[in-house]
């Protein structure tokens, strides 16, 4: 064989050698990924405070009602309105255990479970008047005994004819015959549930005879 030829042979033998399988060429080795860039943070706006609800407001009070069925003014003692003189409220004599009603739409703001000397459990509701005056009626005397206690709390926004509690017993009542104490004072509710005159805010003043204001005002809503 001639060296030109063995030559040639040895090229192709080389050749054949380096292809890879499949006659294919070499894979290139992928570029580089370009590195990654940081997106700026965003400051998003928090949303509005959620605005809070309103507390329930009361209806105005257009007419009223008596507390309790039979209401009768004096039946206790022959107790009412200034009668003895510093008596500044109704006493109307009945069953212990009697349901007492909400006399006019309003707002509880005393509730009183035991305790308030002279008035053992006692409610006081605000009413607000087509006039805008406030008065508040108040419920002296209830009952505290289990499964008849006041089913009111304060700040209870209370209609026409809803129950407020339950006639106290004879003790409940300072040994007396059952009755409840309707007193009907003049403004909006200072702390104050006076049965008698007696401080400066439990002046005659600042009382409503009951049952004459009750009477006045018996037209249905």
């Amino acid at each position: 064989m001639s060296l030109l030829r063995r030559a040639l042979l040895w090229d192709l033998t080389l050749c054949v050698a380096c292809a890879p399988a499949g006659g294919q060429p070499p894979p290139s080795e992928p570029p580089a990924a370009a590195p990654a860039v940081a997106r700026p943070e965003i400051d998003e706006p928090s949303p509005p405070p959620r605005p809070e609800a309103a507390p329930p407001q009361p209806e105005v009070a257009t007419s009223f009602q008596f507390p309790t069925e039979g209401y009768e003014a004096g039946s206790a003692h022959g107790r009412r309105f200034l009668v003895p003189n510093n008596h500044v409220g109704d006493d109307s004599k009945h069953e212990h255990l009697t349901p007492v009603f909400a006399i006019g739409h309003g707002i509880v703001r005393q509730a009183r479970r035991g305790g308030l000397e002279g008035y053992g459990s006692v409610v006081a509701v605000e009413h607000q008047l087509p006039s805008g005056e406030y008065v508040v009626s108040i419920y002296g005397h209830l009952c505290n005994h289990s499964g008849h206690r006041i089913p009111v709390d304060v700040g209870d926004v209370v209609r026409k004819g809803e129950l407020l509690g339950y006639i106290g017993d004879d003790d409940e009542n300072g040994h007396g015959p059952e009755h409840i104490h309707l007193g009907i004072r003049r403004g909006e509710y200072d702390g104050h549930v006076c049965g008698y005159v007696g401080p400066r805010f439990c002046k005659v003043s600042r009382f409503y005879d009951p049952t004459a204001f009750i009477e006045a005002r018996l037209e249905s809503d």
